[in-house]
């Protein structure tokens, strides 16, 4: 009798390790979207105030920097929600499939027989957010009238910066990542 008891506590202790993963994908997703709303607000009032009666243009040479920041944190939010989703799928799946029979179906398990790994193809929003924050870098970067070359130079590299950072962290997952099924 201890046997059976045994396997439905590993279950019921790897369901509630699945629903706090879960909520820790969620609260991601929750903070991916606080950055990205907090940084296109605090980017507009810059850019506002730089270009007011009493603000002067060399406030908006902050947003470049900040734009690349909000780039790497947001990517890097997206890199640990596919970090989860993995181990959910390759972990806590297989744990299930040794008590379970049949096994479920996974959404995950059949996207990835559908499509292949995608683990580059990021999304569709997280795309869109780092491409607004990198053309807004690169606008306020050129157009910005008065900035000196320097600073020119320098949030132009730290915007391509942010993307090599980046796109290293979404390689390294794939690495770390690939070969699933």
């Amino acid at each position: 009798m201890d046997e059976p008891m045994n396997a439905l506590k590993s279950v019921d202790v790897a369901l509630a390790e699945f629903n706090a993963l879960r909520a820790e994908i969620l609260a991601r997703i929750t903070a991916q979207t606080t950055i990205a709303s907090v940084g296109l607000t605090a980017s507009g009032v810059a850019v506002g105030f730089a270009f007011s009666e009493r603000g002067s243009v060399q406030v908006a040479a902050v947003v470049p920097f900040f734009a690349a920041c909000i780039i790497v944190v947001y990517v890097f939010e997206s890199v640990r929600i596919i970090f989860l989703g993995y181990y959910i799928r390759e972990k806590l799946w297989m744990h299930f499939r040794a008590f379970v029979n049949p096994f479920p179906p996974s959404w995950e398990s059949y996207v990835i027989d559908k499509e292949g790994p995608r683990i580059l193809a990021v999304g569709v929003g997280e795309a869109l957010i780092v491409t607004i924050f990198f053309l807004l870098g690169i606008v306020l970067t050129v157009w910005i009238p008065g900035l000196p070359l320097a600073l020119r130079i320098a949030s132009s590299a730290a915007l391509a910066a942010s993307i090599v950072i980046s796109l290293v962290m979404l390689k390294i997952t794939q690495r770390k990542t690939r070969g699933t099924s």
